[in-house]
């Protein structure tokens, strides 16, 4: 009696059957381009792109151009080196079944507003602003909140003061060359100090600029590489009902933004 092939090599071979079959070559040379760059925190120059892919400039320039017209890629100031926008992640966030950095950090957002009574968004960086990906009110009638969505200065907003503070040391001077067309002289200066006091403490926390009576308490979101992907953001609301001080709502934000960069594989040293 004919033995079945067993299972585990039938699905293998016929895997392979299948890539092999329906190859397309160009697909694959900017899902290349996408999945290198994608690990790369400052973005690569031309040739080093091609050299880690094996290729030559000649074969991927065609290809770098269309996806860089297309917005998935964009380049430095110096226009030198290509990084990935965050197109791919504003089309897997638009995926209700896509198991989203939003997703997971909804739940914990949720807990972290009811436990403190404020509200609390999530934020990324994108460009020279940071975008709103999760927002959730406070429980109580009187709060202050941002629109989920909106896109804000990244040097008018906590989040985007840390984020940028986190960068590597070459991107944030790349955003800040960037920024002196747009941003007056003593506003870059004073951006570029605040950026310079939050260091590597892994914290931000201010009175508003912009809104009276508003601390904002902001803390990095990390992924599994250790790489800030996010900033968890608590605008404190100073009001008579306040029941939680500042000091402990930031005890707790620090909490919610582990255990947020925990779901994300982040291991993180203080708990091991």
């Amino acid at each position: 009696m004919a033995r079945a092939p067993e299972a585990g090599l039938l699905d293998a071979d016929d895997s392979a059957e299948r890539q092999t079959r329906y190859r397309v070559p160009a697909v694959d040379k900017a899902l290349d381009i996408l999945e290198l760059l994608s690990t790369e925190a400052t973005g690569l120059p031309m040739a080093t792109l091609a050299e880690r892919l094996g290729r030559t400039i000649s074969e991927i320039y065609r290809t770098v151009q269309l996806l860089e017209a297309r917005g998935y890629l964009e380049r430095n100031a110096d226009g030198d080196r290509y990084a990935v926008t965050m197109k791919l992640f504003r089309l897997a966030h638009a995926m209700p079944r896509v198991h989203s950095l939003s997703a997971l950090a909804l739940p914990i957002m949720e807990e972290l507003a009811i436990d403190i009574e404020q509200s609390c968004h999530l934020a990324v960086l994108d460009g020279l602003d940071i975008l709103i990906i999760a927002q959730v009110d406070s429980p109580l009638p009187r709060q202050y909140s941002v629109t989920l969505g909106a896109r804000l200065p990244v040097w008018e907003a906590s989040s985007g003061n840390l984020l940028l503070a986190q960068l590597p040391e070459a991107k944030r001077e790349a955003l800040f060359r960037s920024m002196t067309r747009i941003v007056a002289p003593e506003v870059l200066q004073q951006f570029r100090e605040r950026v310079a006091e939050i260091g590597g403490a892994g914290k931000e926390q201010r009175e508003s600029y912009f809104v009276s009576g508003l601390l904002t308490i902001s803390r990095p979101i990390y992924n599994h590489f250790g790489t800030t992907v996010a900033a968890l953001t608590v605008p404190f609301l100073h009001h008579k009902r306040v029941v939680v001080t500042p000091a402990e709502a930031s005890d707790r934000l620090d909490l919610a933004a582990r255990k947020l960069s925990r779901e994300l594989g982040h291991r993180d040293p203080g708990t091991d």
